[in-house]
């Protein structure tokens, strides 16, 4: 099966199962499901869980207990129509996408050697307005932090990640 007839399941899917019980990680079936604009159902636990959740991808159920899980997945089919490919879901798939990949790598390589960033692959922070699902992207940390003061957020849960690689030794 070539990777374009793969992709066209998850395109004819009216929803994506990942419901992987204790599964932390990543799961490339709901990134898939979302690049094909099909919602997921998936396991509350871990990653999954929590980005079916923030980005709107679908729904969850708890996976280790099958009757739960059987039942979730019946709703998650009778309410598939109703699912909607929002701003959300866009920007989670632009994320995951090989070109914002193959930008970090680039971002990467060039910190390595002690270029600046490429205009193109400037690092950038972004906002979810929840209430339109409106994504603002490409802010500066201080244009990013005044925004989330004007709105009552004085210090953000999540941060920007620091390169902790290649280690020293």
């Amino acid at each position: 099966m070539t990777n374009e007839e793969f992709s066209w399941g998850f395109s004819a899917a009216d929803v994506v199962a990942a419901t992987y019980p204790r599964h932390i990680g990543s799961a490339s079936m709901v990134i898939r499901a979302a690049a094909a604009k099909s919602p997921s159902i998936g396991s509350t636990f871990g990653w999954i869980g929590r980005t079916i959740k923030q980005f709107d991808l679908g729904w969850t159920c708890e996976a280790t207990n099958i009757d739960a899980t059987a039942r979730e997945l019946t709703n998650s089919i009778e309410n598939a129509q109703g699912w909607s490919y929002s701003d959300r879901v866009a920007a989670y798939v632009r994320y995951n996408s090989v070109q914002n990949y193959q930008a970090g790598a680039v971002r990467f390589t060039r910190q390595l050697r002690g270029l600046p960033p490429h205009p193109d692959h400037a690092p950038g922070y972004f906002l979810i307005d929840s209430a339109t699902d409106k994504v603002t992207t490409g802010l500066d940390r201080a244009t990013w932090l005044g925004r989330l003061k004007a709105v009552g957020i004085e210090a953000p849960q999540l941060a920007a990640p620091t390169r902790k690689w290649p280690k020293q030794f």
